[in-house]
């Protein structure tokens, strides 16, 4: 082989290895925030990226060993690490395709029996062959076939055909063009013994499926991202209902509960609450309904409704003070509302005398801050793991808030004191939302 071609070689390979690069870190980092989702195409890449090198060494020992026989068993121990890490990147584009389809066709796509098998079989075959000339030889200017050339080949093509058997077998769940991407795989690898044919000299090889990787980061990848960040959005979305059912017979239980004892009480002031309460439902229902988030504003109107019900059953021994210095942003249904609630079940309703409920909102630097604060008879902060019904409504309510706002909730609360619940919402934070 020429001194020019193998110039050639490692400035075409030390450009692809610099693309390669590149690639795994970007994908290691993308890796990283979806938990693995890409971990098979971040193999592929890092397979890849040792195979160019190995490329580039075994060129690269042409010029910088000057004994013959040295430079021959460096270039060996190179191309025994190239065969290895193809036939290790074969299985993992078997594993790849099999994910990528189980993705559309709604079923898991198992592999062959045979496929780690024959990877391991070959991948070791190949390796021993750099030095024992079995399967191809290199005798330091060119490649000679080995005795068991032909048969050296099977492995591979057994492990190529495999992802097309996927593609052909579940072809109605796969979009053809991400088909003839995958198809690419096959083709140009193809290509490229085709070219060396013709042109000798040139490692095709690595490349061509370097170009078969980029091709499909950009498309298939492309693909898959969009369907993951959809899916996690659809589950996102999943939990806040299930959040909001869990919340909203929690308030109504609460609202007529409060109506069932004024009934024994005062029955006018019963019918006065029966007829606010059809009210607050007619009005608000579309908001309690609601999976997104509303402006403050109307959470406190919400709140005052909630409070104007609770006020005929506690008369003078609840008062609520509002200090509103900021409403200019949103929050998820029945946020506050919640807040005020507990406020008033383990706080102002355990107190003798009643006691006061101050609903503060105020603007930080980087936060929208909510203050609900009580008088009552506070609790020992030990008690939020012990009591049932405070535990389950406040981790529902940060969950809501973590995944609706970005926010957080903050509990202090001391024996006979009182209680103070503190809520944060980022002013630059993408939120679930629509436009009222």
């Amino acid at each position: 082989m020429s001194k020019n071609m193998d110039i050639l070689n490692i400035a075409v390979g030390l450009y692809a290895l610099l693309v390669c690069i590149i690639k795994l870190i970007g994908d290691a980092r993308i890796n990283t925030i979806r938990k693995g989702k890409r971990r098979f195409f971040y193999e592929l890449l890092l397979y890849e990226g040792i195979m160019i090198l190995s490329i580039i060494l075994a060129h690269g020992f042409h010029f910088f060993i000057q004994d013959r026989k040295l430079m021959i068993i460096l270039c060996d121990i190179s191309y025994a690490v190239y065969y290895f890490a193809y036939y290790v990147f074969l299985c993992t584009f078997v594993y790849y395709s099999a994910d990528y389809i189980s993705g559309f066709c709604g079923e898991k796509v198992k592999t062959a029996f045979y496929t780690v098998p024959v990877t391991v079989i070959y991948a070791f075959a190949w390796l021993i062959s750099a030095f024992n000339g079995m399967i191809l030889y290199f005798d330091g200017d060119e490649f000679i076939p080995g005795p068991l050339y032909t048969l050296g080949q099977v492995g591979g093509y057994l492990l190529i055909i495999e992802p097309f058997y996927f593609a052909v077998k579940y072809r109605k769940s796969v979009d053809k063009k991400n088909g003839i991407i995958l198809g690419s795989f096959m083709i140009l690898p193809l290509l490229g013994v085709i070219l060396r044919e013709i042109y000798p000299g040139p490692e095709y090889m690595p490349f061509m499926i370097l170009l078969s990787l980029i091709l499909m980061n950009n498309t298939i990848q492309y693909e898959q991202e969009t369907r993951i960040l959809k899916q996690q959005d659809k589950i996102e979305r999943d939990r806040i209902k299930i959040l909001l059912s869990q919340i909203k017979p929690h308030f109504l239980y609460n609202v007529l509960n409060s109506i069932y004892v004024l009934c024994d009480k005062d029955a006018e002031q019963a019918q006065e609450a029966i007829g606010n309460f059809a009210e607050y439902l007619r009005s608000n229902l579309n908001s309690l309904e609601q999976e997104e988030n509303i402006p403050f504003s109307k959470e406190l109107s919400h709140v005052e409704n909630y409070v104007s019900l609770e006020k005929m059953r506690f008369r003078d021994k609840l008062e609520v003070e509002y200090c509103i210095q900021e409403d200019n942003f949103r929050v998820p249904p029945l946020t506050i509302q919640i807040l005020v609630e507990n406020a008033v079940k383990h706080g102002i309703q355990n107190r003798k005398e009643g006691g006061k409920i101050i609903i503060t909102t105020y603007s930080e630097e980087n936060n929208y801050v909510i203050e609900v604060r009580d008088d009552g008879v506070g609790f020992d902060m030990e008690k939020l793991k012990n009591d049932e019904s405070l535990h389950v409504g406040l981790k529902n309510l940060r969950e809501r808030l973590a995944m609706m706002a970005g926010g957080n909730l903050q509990i202090e609360s001391k024996d006979n004191e009182g209680t103070k619940a503190v809520v944060r919402i980022p002013k630059n934070v993408r939120v679930v939302s629509n436009q009222l």
